[in-house]
């Protein structure tokens, strides 16, 4: 019986699954958001941090193919600027219609102006992607908001600061 269950759900899950629409050779809006999340960003008076690329990943089941890689111009920003409220657009253009299941930032540096004018580097995470399903469609602006955040390393053995992608989010308006 138990086995039967558990075909059961997988079957309903696939069939789901297939419900998403595939990733189409038509084009529709996207907007891709940053802001920073107050956690230890209040310590900096200035933060530089350069965002190089941008993906989304197609809601296919293999998590390593299906990224797409976003057209960006490398950016810099302060994040100091983006709490709480503000966001900076890193894109806002077209994508391939269809859902998808993921995104995808790389920063390729990040570093900062502590209050009492110490200069520091940020840590950087290898992996900085987060599941997060959407679909781009005709006729309607999609909006992602991507959150970084300047994380204390306090306590970690060297301390310093790190930079995390925490969340990301539908933008309804």
């Amino acid at each position: 019986m138990r086995g039967i269950r558990k075909l059961f759900v997988v079957a309903i899950l696939s069939s789901l699954a297939g419900c998403a629409p595939a990733i189409t050779s038509e084009q529709a809006g996207l907007e891709v958001r940053v802001q920073d999340h107050e956690e230890a960003i209040d310590q900096f008076q200035s933060t530089e941090v350069t965002i190089s690329g941008l993906e989304v990943h197609t809601a296919i089941p293999d998590q390593e193919a299906g990224w797409i890689d976003l057209p960006l111009e490398q950016i810099t920003l302060d994040l100091t600027q983006y709490v709480g409220g503000p966001y900076a657009v890193i894109f806002g253009g077209e994508a391939l219609q269809g859902s998808y299941d993921g995104v995808r930032i790389t920063v390729s540096e990040a570093s900062g102006v502590l209050k009492d004018g110490t200069e520091v580097e940020l840590e950087l995470p290898e992996f900085s992607s987060l599941p997060i399903g959407f679909i781009v469609q005709p006729d309607q602006e999609t909006i992602l908001l991507l959150d970084l955040v300047v994380v204390t390393l306090e306590d970690h053995l060297e301390g310093g600061y790190g930079l995390l992608l925490s969340s990301a989010t539908l933008v309804w308006e």
